[in-house]
């Protein structure tokens, strides 16, 4: 088993297993349509067991892309392909599985020789991100630990634009491996106390010893205003000389775009 970020509670196998469980049930539909369209995806699916067992090898998502595309086209509607900024992928990886074409087009727009990577969170901040997704899946914790994720990727005109990624869990199973230490009431309290203490976080999650199964669906949406906002905040409350040339850069830029 293979963990795309090895500082990570996680060890990563990525799985459509939750989605055609969903397709099982639809085939028993009374409804003729969407039985026989659900078992048309489970035919097509059913030579390629590692496709619901999970598998390691990011390169069977190439050989295997048709066959996905085929189990994902209801998620991602052919319909709506031009107008959603959606894709399926890991949770705070760069791992994306499949897209919609409007997010292709903008990934292009970039450029060529441009590297699709997620804004960094800071390493610290994405393992306690990570182990707070297994408080709330595993331990129904809800915690208030959240950091905003982004795709920064420059337009056609070489403007930054800022993409603000939601992240659907619904097709992710999460579950303990035998390095999995097993958390108390009283553990859990410790944690939420300390949300500054990266070290006890990576005390009561190892690295990988937990197991994702699965995939996310990621929602986007352009943010880019939002962060001009934030940022010619932060650059009133503090500013000084180099913060003057930003603020004035940031201001051209709302001016421009509003």
């Amino acid at each position: 088993m293979k963990c795309l970020d090895k500082d990570s509670p996680f060890s990563v196998m990525i799985s459509f297993h939750r989605l055609l469980e969903f397709y099982e049930e639809q085939a028993r539909s009374d409804d003729e349509f969407i039985a026989m369209k659900a078992r048309r995806v489970l035919e097509v699916q059913r030579p390629y067991p590692e496709l619901r067992e999970g598998f390691t090898d990011e390169q069977l998502l190439d050989t295997h892309a048709d066959v996905i595309e085929v189990i994902l086209r209801d998620t991602f509607s052919p319909a709506l392909t031009h107008n959603e900024i959606k894709i399926a992928s890991i949770p705070f990886e760069d791992v994306i599985i499949y897209a919609t074409e409007r997010f292709k087009n903008i990934v292009s727009q970039a450029g060529e020789g441009f590297d699709l990577k997620m804004r960094k969170l800071g390493e610290d901040n994405k393992y306690i991100m990570a182990c707070a997704v297994i408080l709330k899946a595993y331990y129904n914790v809800n915690v208030n630990f959240q950091r905003p994720v982004f795709y920064d990727i420059p337009d056609a005109s070489t403007i930054l634009r800022h993409y603000r990624v939601l992240y659907n869990a619904d097709y992710l199973d999460i579950y303990p491996t035998d390095r999995a230490v097993e958390l108390s009431a009283e553990d859990i309290e410790e944690l939420l106390n300390n949300f500054d203490n990266p070290d006890l976080w990576k005390e009561k999650f190892p690295p990988q010893s937990w197991v994702l199964k699965g995939f996310g669906i990621c929602n986007m949406y352009d943010a880019t205003m939002d962060n001009v906002i934030s940022d010619l905040k932060t650059t009133l409350i503090g500013i000084n000389s180099d913060s003057e040339i930003n603020f004035v850069e940031n201001f051209q830029f709302v001016i421009c775009h509003s």
